[in-house]
């Protein structure tokens, strides 16, 4: 006669979360510790050279050529250079309050989650328009600035929340009308797609920024930065537009038929059933495809807008810190990071509110 299985109850704390994340299997218990021996090699020296031997306040290079640490200081000496770039010295605190409105918005956008889209849409709206207005004057007695000297990281930000919010909508056209019972609608979004995916991202933005003036008028030239916008937000799109097609093909059909049964139209049952489910079980691919849209803000460069890594880079390309760019790299990608871990737990907010919701 065979006994019941006696079964064992989980171990909880911290001994349960190592014995079911670190050490679950033999091979995780390898790696694991293979990682801690790594750690204990590097972590000391990694402190030693970033934190303890670092040179944080210097006025001239030479203080840190005497010290093994890292040169904080090139930040702390170029750190107006490096956030805001061409933009007119004395209009620095415009800038500044820029991003300011752009990081009361992200703290906003937490808040308020999913299930207030409408609140989130519009405030993004109002903090673009907000943030244009102190970027480039001409109103309320702000003296005009052109997108021209516009530089550093509002820029950067600039172009991503305008990528976004463009691109975003345009997506949810393409997603549709890849779906369109209209053949013609149906093989011009499909074609926009693939085409746009099939291409490199420097492609567009070298014909965005240096083919299409050639073939436009003088008078349509709508300037740099907006054509660089319109390429990043149609090539953003053309990407969101699978994540959103993927994420209406996994609403069951019954969806759909409930509606018809209603009375309620194709295209009602699309906008008001098929995609808000659509939207919600998207979340984690959109948000990872918008931390995609903010690193390609660094391509900039090469189309020659001073973004956030082109004006770390000028800030010490001819003086006498240039031997410390690492420094000036490691703040660069830091404050990248920043933004994509805010994004990565707007992801885990927004997940969260759907599930509730």
């Amino acid at each position: 006669m065979k006994l019941p299985a006696v079964r064992v109850a989980p171990r909880v704390g911290a001994i349960g979360w190592l014995h079911r994340h670190v050490i679950a299997t033999p091979l995780d218990a390898v790696l694991a510790s293979l990682i801690v021996a790594l750690a204990i090699y590097a972590v000391p020296s990694i402190v030693r050279w970033a934190i303890i031997d670092s040179v944080v306040l210097a006025v001239t290079p030479g203080a840190c050529a005497a010290s093994a640490g890292a040169c904080w200081a090139v930040i702390h000496t170029h750190i107006r250079v490096i956030l805001f770039g061409l933009y007119p010295y004395a209009e620095h605190w415009r800038a500044g309050i820029a991003l300011l409105v752009v990081a009361v918005a992200l703290a906003a956008t937490f808040v308020l989650g999913v299930r207030r889209l409408r609140a989130v849409i519009s405030l993004w709206v109002a903090a673009a328009i907000a943030f244009v207005v102190l970027m480039a004057g001409g109103v309320f007695g702000l003296r005009p600035v052109p997108t021209d000297t516009w530089g550093g990281l509002p820029l950067s930000i600039f172009v991503f929340i305008a990528t976004v919010l463009i691109g975003f909508p345009l997506a949810i056209a393409l997603a549709l009308g890849r779906g369109s019972q209209l053949p013609a609608v149906r093989v011009v979004c499909a074609g926009a797609i693939e085409i746009v995916r099939a291409l490199p991202i420097l492609t567009i933005l070298f014909c965005a920024a240096i083919v299409l003036p050639l073939a436009l008028p003088g008078w349509l030239d709508p300037g740099k930065i907006w054509r660089v916008i319109a390429a990043l937000a149609f090539f953003y799109a053309c990407f969101q537009a699978e994540i959103i097609r993927g994420g209406l093909q996994g609403v069951p059909p019954g969806q759909r038929l409930a509606a018809f049964s209603l009375g309620m139209t194709l295209w009602q049952t699309r906008l008001a059933i098929e995609l808000p489910q659509a939207l919600r079980y998207t979340v984690p691919a959109t948000i990872n495809q918008i931390v995609v849209a903010l690193k390609d803000t660094s391509m900039l460069l090469v189309v020659g807008l001073f973004d956030f890594l082109a004006s770390a880079n000028t800030a010490i390309s001819k003086d006498e810190w240039a031997r410390y760019f690492a420094e000036l790299y490691l703040f660069v990608a830091f404050v990248f990071l920043v933004l994509a871990s805010v994004l990565t737990a707007m992801e885990r907010r927004f997940v969260g509110s759907a599930e509730r919701g």
